[in-house]
């Protein structure tokens, strides 16, 4: 009977992919993101202009609304 939970165990840990498994596919998303150049276009009709300058860690987005200017830093 022990014989067989140990068996039972190893087979279940081979088929469930595990810690291998799970980083082949983090590999995997990463190589597909990187590929894209991690950049997503907005729509046609977004309102606002996105100022995005290489090496910092906000996107600033802008837009003239009636009389007031408006500025979003996302960070």
């Amino acid at each position: 009977m022990m014989e067989s939970k140990v068996k039972k165990r190893n087979k279940k840990g081979a088929g469930a992919g595990g810690l291998p498994a799970a980083i082949d596919v983090e590999i995997r998303e990463a190589e597909q993101y990187l590929a894209t150049d991690g950049q997503v276009t907005a729509p046609e009709d977004f309102p606002f202009e996105m100022v995005d300058e290489d090496g910092m860690s906000v996107v600033i987005l802008k837009r003239d609304y009636k009389d007031e200017k408006i500025e979003v830093i996302v960070s």
